[in-house]
């Protein structure tokens, strides 16, 4: 079974547990994304065989759901902390309310990674938080506030196109990140659901069919926005810009399209697809070893030559 949480930005392979996104990632060319389970917060641990999970070097060893969304939410609190003290001290909000909008937004992540288990709960935190926001900023600042918030997607799929164009050997001008985060954000050509934040969508883990179908709605979303954007950036973009965009969400796409056809397969195709991508990942790296120690046998040989 393969079980979606509202945990993890994850594009391609970049790191990004940090906040609650959507685990819509094995990606097209690597290794599917390690997975943990969020149904009952008494005894999730990671996915493992039943036989490794009863060793008491497992036991040890093998966090259980509670420490990983501790965990998690001590990770992110120190990110609120980071990313909000000083961005809200300017907007004049004094130390007190500074603590106290970070306590609840390190809350509403806290519920966010709880999924089904306390959903209206989240709901009701963040309408809450909001409320207090408005009273705290005023309209003006609110209306910066939530600009500032709402700037996120696209900042986050900006960066997980940076990283994959570092990872693929192509480039993108830096001064062309502006006009591509602005053409991401109008066209909404998102490739991952991000949960954690107090006005994102309602987590949603998803297992099985019903997940399947969830991450194919998402995907003919994404296939549908990808027009606007493309037809956005041409004479706009440099070609090398507009090629690595296009690469990227390709990748994406496919990616997306191989974990729907995973979820919707019966118990015994979807272990053997799986399986598939483990072994396609471990020749990948195998390659990648073997041509390493090729070229530091050749390195070795040349300093080993007598010179003329």
């Amino acid at each position: 079974m393969v079980a979606f949480v509202a945990g993890r930005y994850s594009v391609g392979s970049r790191e990004n547990l940090s906040a609650g996104a959507s685990v819509h990632s094995i990606p097209a060319h690597g290794k599917p994304v390690p997975i943990i389970k969020f149904k009952s917060p008494e005894s999730q641990q990671h996915a493992v065989p039943d036989s490794e999970r009863n060793s008491p070097e497992s036991r040890r060893t093998i966090p259980t759901y509670e420490e990983v969304r501790n965990e998690r939410i001590q990770k992110r609190s120190a990110e609120h902390d980071s990313e909000y003290r000083s961005l809200l001290s300017g907007w004049g909000l004094s130390p007190d309310e500074v603590d106290k909008t970070i306590r609840n937004l390190d809350q509403i992540f806290g519920l966010s990674v709880t999924a089904g288990d306390s959903r209206m709960e989240l709901v009701q935190a963040r309408q809450r938080f909001d409320k207090e926001m408005q009273g705290m900023l005023g309209p003006e600042k609110h209306k910066e506030y939530r600009d500032y918030e709402d700037a996120k997607s696209a900042s986050r799929e900006l960066a997980a196109i940076r990283d994959y164009v570092g990872k693929n050997g192509r480039s993108i001008d830096v001064v062309e990140m502006p006009m591509l985060e602005k053409a991401i954000r109008e066209s909404g050509a998102y490739s991952s659901e991000y949960y954690g934040g107090p006005y994102d969508p309602l987590p949603h883990p998803n297992v099985g069919r019903e997940g399947g179908e969830d991450v194919s709605r998402q995907l003919e979303q994404l296939k549908s926005r990808l027009g606007a954007l493309f037809s956005g950036l041409e004479g706009v973009a440099s070609d090398d810009a507009l090629a690595s965009v296009k690469a990227y969400y390709e990748d994406r796409v496919a990616g997306l399209d191989r974990v729907t056809r995973i979820m919707l397969a019966d118990p015994k195709t979807q272990a053997e697809m799986l399986a598939a991508i483990r072994e396609k990942h471990h020749m990948e790296i195998l390659a990648r070893v073997e041509a390493e120690l090729a070229a530091q046998a050749a390195v070795n040989a040349r300093l080993k030559k007598p010179a003329p």
